[in-house]
């Protein structure tokens, strides 16, 4: 029963709660993480066969990225930093700068953003709309009740804080 009110609660954006205010930080483990990119690679075709994604200490990060090409390596790894905002002006998008990968792997990384729908890149940044991400598996556009969502990592760990505001209802 509580399943089927906030189902219906997030489906309408929170109408029946004015003046909802939550904050809270979801520490998600990197094994659910890795899962995820896992689950969404299986639905794709493609050369990226697997991603695995080692959490470290201050944003940082290392993507492991198996590619299954002749003409490259077998394996990609990229080191990463994340940027810790997310949401700004209504939008919620991750930044991920990528250490500078240089030559043949430079080139393949627009490439390889193309295939994940909502990512983008420009040079060595990649941009992700999570906005649209979740709009489009939720139906829903969540990004104005946000007021604020960072991200940190910490070894294992990517730590998610946020600060959801449902406005007033209008007299």
């Amino acid at each position: 029963m509580l399943q089927k009110i906030l189902e219906r609660e997030l489906a309408s954006g929170f109408s029946s709660l004015p003046g909802t205010h939550i904050k809270g930080t979801l520490p998600v483990p990197g094994a659910l993480l890795n899962q995820a990119l896992k689950d969404v690679l299986a639905k794709k075709g493609g050369p990226v066969k697997g991603v695995m994604v080692a959490l470290l200490e201050g944003n940082k990060a290392i993507a492991v990225i198996a590619i299954d090409q002749f003409l490259l390596p077998k394996t990609l790894e990229l080191p990463f930093t994340i940027e810790p905002v997310v949401a700004n002006n209504g939008k919620l998008v991750a930044v991920i700068e990528l250490e500078s990968p240089g030559g043949l792997v430079g080139a393949l990384i627009p490439l390889l953003a193309g295939l994940m729908p909502g990512v983008t890149a420009n040079g060595t940044t990649l941009s992700i709309d999570l906005g649209a991400r979740v709009k489009e598996k939720s139906g829903h556009d969540f990004a104005p009740l946000i007021e604020s969502l960072t991200l940190s990592t910490r070894r294992g760990f990517l730590d998610i804080s946020f600060s959801l505001r449902v406005p007033e209802e209008k007299a």
